[in-house]
């Protein structure tokens, strides 16, 4: 019986340490150093519209650093959002954060993609998905740090994703998130294809 609850106990701890982990540390043509984290799932089995997020860095070329918090929505019918997108988080502390979609353009998935699923009996859905991106400061961050209860995102049509936790699912995410991306930015500065050429 110890036996079975160590080996439960170990495969617990390794796949929350592999849940979360840098996808992506990049430098794009205009020299900004993209780095990213991988979405995590903040959303049930039954919402009709489903959310994941992750917390990433965007860097200047001069050094400068800003936080990007990337949300990935995905449903079974056509999705639209507005340029600009707001969107609410209310931190556990009641504070009210509101952010405005970073693109500057409005976004939408009016034909989806077609994916198989083998549990099913290969039955085939489509799935409709946009991805959005607001920007946070350092200080936001920390807001949000202390815990998130609920989030709204203006989409058309008025159906705009929103959901409230009980449990703080999303701030425990940024969190993870947050410390995976300083501790890239501390101790990896990469440079550009031109530096030192």
């Amino acid at each position: 019986m110890n036996k079975v609850i160590s080996l439960l106990v170990c495969l617990l701890i390794g796949a929350s340490a592999f849940a979360q982990k840098i996808e992506y540390d990049k430098v794009n043509n205009n020299g900004f150093r993209l780095i990213g984290t991988t979405p995590e799932n903040i959303g049930s089995m039954t919402d009709r519209i489903k959310a994941k997020l992750s917390l990433g860095a965007m860097v200047s070329p001069e050094g400068k650093a800003e936080y990007i918090l990337d949300v990935f929505l995905t449903t079974g019918q056509s999705i639209s959002a507005p340029a600009g997108a707001r969107m609410l988080i209310k931190t556990k502390d009641g504070d009210i954060l509101t952010l405005e979609e970073r693109q500057g353009v409005a976004l939408e998935d009016m034909y989806g993609k077609k994916r198989m699923i083998p549990e099913l009996q290969n039955m085939v859905v489509t799935e409709y998905s946009i991805h959005m991106m607001y920007t946070l400061t350092e200080e936001q961050v920390a807001m949000l740090l202390s815990g998130v209860i609920k989030i709204r995102i203006e989409l058309d049509g008025g159906n705009n994703y929103e959901k409230e936790w009980k449990k703080d699912k999303v701030g425990k995410i940024i969190s993870k998130d947050f410390a995976l991306v300083n501790e890239v930015l501390a101790k990896n500065n990469r440079k550009s294809f031109t530096d030192d050429f």
